[in-house]
C-alpha cells in the first residue's frame, strides 16, 4: 500500500500495475462488485499475466502489481501483512464451476456423491476465518435434482 497510497474507491486503482489472470478473459480490465450491489470496471496496467493462480499469487507477493485472488489462497498473506486488501468492500465477480456428465439419468451414485462432496468442499473452503461466506467467491456448484425420466408422448403398457 505504500506504493499506491490509501484507496477509498475503485477509481483510486485505475491505471495501477496489475497481474492478469487469463482464465476469465479479462486480464487488464477488471469488473468489481461492491458490497452495496454497485458494479464498476477498472483498467490496470498489465505487468504480468498467467493462467495459474499460484503464479499470480507469487507475482503479487513480489510486488508486480494488484492481483485478483481467491480469499482462501491469500488469507494468510493478508493476515501477516505480506499482501493488503486495498478495497475491502469490493470484490471480483463470483466464479462459476460446471460439472459435465452425459446425462442425469446415467449419473451414478458415485457421481452424485462426488458432486455433492465437491460442492460442500468448495463452500467450506471459501469461508473466511470468521465463518462468513466470502462475497464474490461463493461457489456455484450445485448438483441438479433428479427429475422423473418420462418419455414424452409414450406410455408403456404391458399386455
Amino acid at each position: 500500500m505504500e506504493r499506491i497510497g490509501p484507496c477509498t474507491s475503485p477509481a483510486d486503482l485505475e491505471g495501477l500495475p496489475g497481474v492478469g489472470w487469463g482464465a476469465d478473459g479479462f486480464m487488464a480490465r477488471w469488473r468489481l462488485l461492491g458490497m452495496d450491489g454497485a458494479t464498476t470496471e477498472i483498467n490496470v496496467k498489465l505487468n504480468f499475466s498467467a493462467n495459474n493462480l499460484n503464479i499470480i499469487r507469487q507475482a503479487a507477493l513480489r510486488g508486480l502489481g494488484l492481483a485478483r485472488l481467491p480469499m482462501p489462497m491469500c488469507e494468510t498473506d493478508l493476515l501477516s501483512g505480506r499482501l493488503v486488501l486495498p478495497l475491502p468492500d469490493w470484490s471480483p465477480p463470483p466464479v462459476t464451476f460446471y460439472a459435465l456428465y452425459p446425462s442425469r439419468r446415467s449419473l451414478t451414485v458415485a457421481g452424485k456423491l462426488f458432486l455433492t462432496g465437491l460442492a460442500k468442499f468448495l463452500q467450506d473452503r471459501l469461508r473466511s476465518s470468521d465463518g462468513r461466506q466470502q462475497t464474490g467467491s461463493a461457489p456455484a456448484v450445485k448438483p441438479k435434482s433428479q427429475r422423473a425420466s418420462k418419455k414424452r408422448g409414450h406410455r408403456s403398457a404391458r399386455r
